[in-house]
């Protein structure tokens, strides 16, 4: 069994989705915590070149022990769901339902969002301005 630790893959103390703001942000999304921790964990063995040896193994992703398959099969899903995210941001900005200025005033804003407890007002009015924008 392949158990992954720190240095191998996602590591929760850096991408914490248990903020209360990542958590709304979470539930207000396409995308499950499970689909997120294995993206998190994809992308850091990718960045560090360490890959799933074995088809047999388990991998620990957050406190859960996923079969390789799994991973993968959940993998996939989570990337269909953002492709069809960024072809339904294209598709409402093609037919002028949400303005090209407004989604780059919300990536703006939100590229600077800091995510922390004492900013969980910031969530509400990013809310508030996606809906506005609709």
């Amino acid at each position: 069994m392949y158990y992954m630790n720190k240095v191998d893959g996602y590591n929760s103390d850096i991408y914490d989705l248990n903020n209360p703001i990542i958590k709304k942000l979470i539930k207000n999304s396409y995308l499950t915590h499970t689909q997120l921790e294995i993206l998190l964990d994809y992308i850091t063995r990718k960045q560090r070149g360490v890959r799933i040896k074995n088809v047999n193994d388990s991998i620990i992703v957050g406190k859960k022990k996923i079969k390789r398959g799994t991973y993968y099969r959940i993998l996939k899903a989570a990337r269909n769901k953002i492709a069809k995210a960024i072809l339904t941001m294209i598709l409402i900005t093609s037919l002028d339902i949400i303005s090209h200025h407004d989604i780059i005033s919300i990536l703006e804003r939100t590229s600077s969002l800091d995510i922390t407890i004492e900013n969980i007002e910031i969530y509400d009015h990013l809310i508030d301005m996606i809906k506005d924008s609709v």
